[in-house]
Formats: C-alpha cells, structure tokens, sequence
C-alpha cells in the first residue's frame, strides 16, 4: 500500500485546521470584543465613569483596530 492517501489525509486535516484556526481566534476575539464592549457599557450605566469617556472609546477604538479585518 503506497504512504499516499496517509499523507493526503494529514494534508487535508492540516489544511482544515490551518482554516478553522482563524475563524477560531476571529470568533474568540469578536466574542472578547463583544463582551468587553457590554460589561464597559453596564458599568458606566450603573455609576457614570469616573475617567473621561473619550478615554473609553479609545479604549474601544484600540480593541476595534487590534480586531484581523473581516474580510
């Protein structure tokens, strides 16, 4: 039996992990962004923010520039 179909398979897993591995961190990262985004906006609800907001959307803005683009 030649070593060919063992190799394509490990080359097909690799390649679909080489794949799944961005949309993984992008979900992750999204998810991180989401939620970070909404504890932010629940706490400043709750007591209004003791540092500037300008701070805060920068803060926002340098999580949303770190983000990989979408497409």
């Amino acid at each position: 039996m030649p070593p060919l179909p063992s190799r394509l398979v490990t080359n097909g897993v690799s390649r679909w992990i080489c794949i799944h591995r961005y949309i993984y961190i992008y979900i992750y990262i999204y998810i991180h962004t989401y939620i970070h985004t909404y504890t932010h906006i629940y706490t400043y609800s709750r007591n209004p923010p003791a540092p500037l907001p300008s701070q805060f959307y920068a803060h926002v803005h340098r999580v949303s520039r770190s983000r990989p683009p979408s497409r």
